[in-house]
């Protein structure tokens, strides 16, 4: 007797087992989730536009499961209204069910963005959520000129500078601080008297104008020029002759007025190479 109660007691743990088992398999944890958040800003039309995207995703499979926009988002100088927000809310809709590292994936949008109706465009905001995907996918970005970049500090302003046959650019950090007025021709200036770098540059008709800086020139004969990069949004061109470039993998545009008026900000990256017409 006392043996058949062991089995069956044995039975029925076994069953009380598999039973759990079967519960945990139909009824699974919910897959545990977190919330990244990030600024974009840039600027649209003249005016600045502020987005601010958090992204709630799976911690484990990286699936994207909302896409939050900011009640304090601001669209050039008016305020973030409903409208905005409810046609943006429906142009992110789509992210929902990919995972980060096809957002990251996602061929990188060009352009300023514009407003359709009462959606903005999708190029500002697939930066916005691009970039919040990248703050936890850390991926490779491949540059466009030979350069690695050093951790941008705060109150330092960056200058990189073409290097011919390949070879690694010259990179430079300047304090803001110690620059009288916050413009590109200032830094340059600063960089020539006080790192020795090589810079002939003047001031004409037009305001200033550089010639030659570090390793590289104008040169009429070949019609080779210097050309200036910029990460400053309200220096950047906006005509249908912009350019944008990867350096370090930052993507900087050409800019739209000359040194004398580029300006600096904290983390900033100029970039100098060459350009033939």
């Amino acid at each position: 007797m006392k043996k058949t109660s062991k089995i069956l007691a044995l039975i029925l743990a076994v069953a009380l087992f598999a039973m759990a088992t079967l519960l945990v398999a139909c009824n699974p944890a919910e897959p545990e989730a977190t919330t990244e958040e990030v600024t974009y800003t840039t600027t649209i039309r003249g005016g600045d536009v502020t987005i601010k995207v958090a992204l709630k995703y799976e911690t484990e499979s990286h699936k994207i499961t909302e896409v939050i926009l900011a009640d304090d988002n601001v669209y050039c100088t008016s305020d973030w209204t409903d409208k905005w927000q409810a046609g943006a809310e429906t142009a992110v809709a789509s992210y929902a069910g990919m995972t980060l590292e096809e957002v990251v994936a996602l061929e990188a949008a060009t352009g300023n963005g514009v407003v359709t109706g009462a959606t903005l465009s999708s190029n500002a905001l697939l930066e916005a959520v691009k970039m919040a995907a990248n703050t936890v996918v850390k991926t490779e970005v491949e540059s466009d000129v030979n350069v690695t970049l050093p951790e941008l500090q705060e109150g330092y302003a960056y200058l990189v500078i073409y290097e011919p046959d390949d070879k690694p650019c010259t990179v430079y950090a300047v304090e803001l601080a110690k620059l009288e007025n916050q413009t590109v021709i200032t830094m340059l200036e600063y960089l020539n008297t006080n790192e020795s770098m090589h810079l002939v540059a003047g001031t004409g008709q037009y305001g200033a104008y550089v010639n030659e800086i570090g390793n590289i020139k104008n040169d009429d004969a070949t019609s080779t020029y210097l050309y200036f990069y910029t990460s400053v949004a309200k220096d950047a061109d906006t005509s249908a002759y912009a350019q944008s470039i990867m350096v370090g993998g930052i993507q900087l545009t050409s800019s739209g007025v000359g040194t004398g008026e580029m300006s600096l900000e904290s983390q900033c990256v100029i970039y100098v190479g060459l350009i033939k017409y």
